[in-house]
């Protein structure tokens, strides 16, 4: 357990790391359910978990990546280990054609977007990382919004699910904490 908390929070992760991965994205999670509550009768007990999971995941990766402990631990792992971990990903759009009747091409669409940005980020220099991974993001939410709402390829609640899954993947992740 030990080592698994160490890919996500690094080598001395802070109170406040803690707070951000593994509260808030709950807190949010619940807001966002109450907040559209007649979203969420019509779920299943297994999307009402995967919901949270998904926030989890993504909201608390979000945080998690932009870190400095867990920022300071993938800068010395391999390239190789950031690849696999950015693959690790893919369960989710299967997770969201499996469970909620997203289009399978729609959840291919942004697993292999996202995926393709990440791995070119990972590999230019660092004076043009910022820029290109602000520009990928937006057009990754751009593409993903546009999808989603003229041909409903995500289900009504879910909508927020993409961009989570850009700006960690994309942006959190590829953005390097210099001293």
């Amino acid at each position: 357990m030990k080592n698994l908390l160490k890919y996500i929070h690094g080598e001395n992760p802070t109170p406040r790391d803690f707070f951000l991965v593994h509260v808030l994205p709950f807190m949010l999670a619940g807001f966002y359910r109450f907040y559209h509550a007649d979203i969420f009768q019509h779920w299943s007990f297994i999307q009402m978990l995967l919901y949270y999971v998904f926030a989890s995941e993504l909201i608390g990766g979000f945080f998690a990546n932009l870190s400095v402990s867990t920022k300071l631990f993938w800068a010395t792992q391999p390239l190789k280990n950031k690849f696999i971990f950015v693959f690790l990903h893919a369960w989710q759009p299967i997770a969201w054609f499996l469970f909620f009747k997203c289009d399978v091409r729609f959840g291919f669409a942004i697993f292999i977007y996202a995926a393709v940005s990440t791995i070119i980020l990972l590999k230019i220099s660092d004076k043009l990382l910022l820029p290109l991974s602000l520009l990928f993001t937006f057009i990754g939410i751009y593409f993903s919004t546009y999808l989603s709402n003229h041909f409903n390829f995500m289900p009504y609640g879910l909508e927020w699910v993409p961009i989570a899954y850009f700006l960690k993947l994309i942006f959190a992740f590829t953005i390097k904490y210099k001293n």
